[in-house]
């Protein structure tokens, strides 16, 4: 009887200590709570000891919550779920001392599961799948240790990564199915249209691609590369839904192979037979042709190589004429390229040297009429340029000297008349620049010395009323400096020097009455500052030399009543 009471007493004590124990722990507890400035429940947070510890939830402004899981020593630790607005869940992931570890779930806004994933210790481990808000099967891959096999993933753009070895429509049809040979030496890569009809096959290994096909939606070939060295992989595929499609293809060969390109309708887009040709994927091939063909096939390109570089490029209108003609030496452009218009009528001749620019270009509109002479010296501009309109009037001329402007620079408007002349020293504006309306009279002078604004500029309305005049120093502003309106009277009159506002500044109305006075000194705001209503009552009033902590601004309605007083913190004003 003793040794039941006893042990029935050593119970109620263990008991009784461990709700102590618990009480305690708890008070140790605080939770802390932020509100949004509207005034709802934001977040509630548990801290111990100033540490996050305990449960988390936030709300929406509108008290739904929205997201909510477990600290533990300041990290989060368990299912830490998202809600939507409308109350469905968003996400849930699970968490291990702050590391993603666990289960990923992710849901579409109608509660359909979107995606689950697996981590182990923040790395991606597992089989991740992703699904189409119908349900279907959207993605399936498998990951160990965060690493993906590398015949799983591909670059959407930079940095963009996506890895899967299935990918389907969302109609339930294979999209990519990317697997391994059997011997596993190289990744295969499967591509469907959604009808089901295969679209493209390639083979590769180490980022090199040994074999290419690609088809058209209605099933015939169009695309067939073979490499026994293997290719570089980039944007050179073309392959395209379109039927007829004229896409070309870049050039990306390897030392050896073959490559084929058809139509849709099976006719020859080109064709190639590679012997030699440089390593490492170079873009240029020995001693060989290549053709290009029209889908109606006719001849479109012709590109000779020799030694692995560039020798003679001709192209061909879809009319059949000649396009374009160019040689090159060395695999740079070397002598005389010409251009054709679709009419046969010449377009342009142009002079290299060592693939560099040289002599006299000319270029033509398809009417015949000349349209522009260009002139270089070792790739730069170098002489007289001039350029017409189409009705044959000359549009502008000017001089080059070793790539920079020099002398003077005219154009002309298409009536024939002068529309500016400008003067250049060594690519630097100089000197006096005038410019007209189309209907003769001047539209504003411009003065410059070695680049920089120098000297008296003006400008006027096409009715002839000046409308700006103002004086430069240096490339500064400098003086008095004025603005009228269109009928002539004065709208703005300021002084500066060195660029900086400098003593009175009037505005005035286009009725002629004061609209504000300002004054300033070295760009700061000074004195006494006033503005009108356009029927002359004062509208604001500032003395900016009682400015202590406060600068004060008074108003006054549109019927003179005052109206009140503003403080303005002398710290807010700044130079105008």
């Amino acid at each position: 009887m003793i040794i039941f009471m006893n042990l029935k007493t050593f119970i109620r004590f263990t008991f009784l200590f461990s709700f102590i124990l618990f009480f305690l722990a708890a008070c140790d507890k605080e939770e802390r709570k932020e509100y949004y400035n509207s005034g709802p429940l934001k977040s509630i947070t548990t801290y111990r000891d100033s540490v996050k510890d305990g449960k988390y939830i936030s709300y929406y402004e509108d008290g739904k919550v929205w997201k909510k899981g477990q600290y533990k020593n300041d990290e989060k630790d368990g299912a830490w779920n998202t809600y939507r607005e409308n109350g469905k869940i968003a996400e849930e992931v699970n968490y291990k001392s702050g590391q993603v570890d666990g289960e990923w779930k992710t849901w579409y806004e109608k509660g359909k599961l979107r995606s689950v994933k697996y981590y182990k210790e923040n790395l991606e481990d597992g089989s991740w799948k992703e699904w189409f808000e119908n349900g279907q099967q959207k993605t399936e891959v498998k990951y160990e240790a965060g690493v993906c096999d590398a015949c799983f993933c591909k670059y959407k753009a930079d940095y963009d990564k996506v890895c899967f070895e299935k990918e389907w429509y969302e109609n339930g049809q294979l999209k990519e199915w990317r697997y391994k040979t059997e011997n596993e030496e190289k990744c295969v890569v499967k591509i469907w249209y959604m009808n089901g009809q295969l679209k493209e096959v390639l083979d590769y290994k180490d980022g090199k691609i040994f074999t290419y096909k690609c088809w058209y939606v209605n099933g015939n070939l169009q695309e067939e590369i073979v490499s026994s060295k293997g290719f570089d992989d980039g944007k050179w595929r073309t392959c395209v839904e379109e039927y007829g499609s004229r896409k070309l293809l870049a050039e990306s060969f390897s030392e050896e192979g073959f490559f084929k390109e058809w139509f849709e309708n099976w006719k020859w887009k080109n064709i190639e037979n590679i012997k030699k040709g440089w390593k490492n994927g170079a873009t240029s091939i020995r001693n060989a042709i290549r053709k290009e063909w029209y889908d109606d096939g006719k001849l479109r390109r012709e590109r000779y190589y020799k030694d692995g570089r560039d020798s003679l490029w001709k192209s061909w209108h879809e009319n059949g004429r000649l396009q374009s003609e160019c040689s090159y030496k060395l695999g740079k452009q070397d002598g005389k390229c010409q251009e054709w218009h679709e009419n046969g009528k010449i377009r342009s001749v142009q002079y290299y040297k060592e693939g560099l620019e040289e002599g006299s270009w000319k270029e033509w509109f398809e009417n015949g009429k000349l349209k522009n002479i260009e002139s270089y010296k070792d790739g730069w501009k170098n002489g007289v340029w001039r350029e017409w309109l189409e009705n044959g009037r000359l549009q502008s001329e000017c001089s080059y000297k070793l790539g920079k402007k020099t002398g003077k620079c005219r154009e002309w408007y298409e009536n024939g008349k002068i529309r500016s002349v400008k003067y250049y020293k060594d690519d630097f504006e100089d000197g006096f620049w005038e410019e007209w309306f189309e209907n003769g009279k001047l539209k504003n002078i411009e003065s410059y010395k070695e680049g920089n604004k120098n000297g008296v500029w003006k400008t006027w309305y096409e009715n002839g009323q000046l409308k700006v005049e103002e004086n430069y120093k240096a490339g500064l502003l400098d003086g008095v400096r004025k603005e009228w309106y269109e009928n002539g009277k004065i709208w703005i009159k300021e002084y500066y020097k060195e660029g900086k506002l400098d003593g009175v500044y009037k505005e005035w109305y286009d009725n002629g009455r004061l609209s504000e006075k300002q004054e300033f000194k070295k760009g700061l705001f000074t004195g006494l500052w006033r503005s009108w209503y356009k029927n002359g009552i004062v509208a604001t009033e500032i003395n900016y030399n009682n400015c202590q902590e406060d600068c004060i601004e008074k108003r006054w309605l549109e019927n003179g009543e005052f109206f009140r007083e503003y403080h303005i913190p002398s710290s807010n004003v700044f130079s105008k």
